[in-house]
Formats: structure tokens, sequence, C-alpha cells
């Protein structure tokens, strides 16, 4: 009973640090997409700017990415689990974070 509680105690902290690093993404993420492809589609018109709807679509997708490519970077460098979490968390939150401040200012403009 001792040893499957040490080992859940990790999984279920680090469950918890990667939903609190997402969630400025989580904000973010819906905006962004549906304004994205608006902008795309309405490109063919005067009104639409294809160039702002795929930095729209890139910018949804950035955490994720960022995200997987610090795992990945991480594993390949066989770094340890837990820390490996934490960096990818890292990564996550703060791409997250400029989603969300760059979803902020389109709403604004």
């Amino acid at each position: 009973m001792l040893d499957t509680n040490i080992r859940t105690r990790p999984v279920l902290t680090s469950l918890v640090i990667v939903t609190l690093a997402a969630v400025p993404w989580i904000v973010a993420v819906l905006p962004l997409t549906f304004n994205g492809m608006q902008q795309v589609e309405e490109s063919g018109t005067k009104t639409g700017s294809a160039a702002l709807g795929v930095s729209m679509l890139a910018l949804a997708a950035l955490p994720v990415v960022a995200a997987l490519l610090a795992l990945a970077c991480g594993l390949t460098a066989r770094v340890e689990v837990n820390k490996i979490v934490q960096i990818s968390a890292a990564a996550l939150f703060f791409a997250g974070l400029v989603s969300f401040l760059f979803a902020m200012l389109l709403s604004m403009a």
C-alpha cells in the first residue's frame, strides 16, 4: 500500500501542475481559433486578412507545440521525468500566456 502511494503522488502532482499551466491557453484557444478561421475565410473579400488569420491559428497551437517540443528534448537528453514535466509545464504556461495576451490585444482592437 505504501509503495503505490509513493508512486501515485508524483503523478497526481504532475497532473495538477500541467492542468494549472494550461489555463491561459484554454482561455485563449477558442477565440484565436474561431477568429483565425473567420479571417482566413474572409480573406477573399476586402474585409479579411489571411496573414492575420494564419497567425491567430499559429498562436492557438503554439503552447501545445512548445510543451511537446520541451518534452521531446527532455526525453532525448535523458533528463529525469519530474524535471521534464516541470519544464514542459513552464513552456505550456508561458506560451499560453503569450497566446492569451495576443487574444486580449485582438479583442481590444
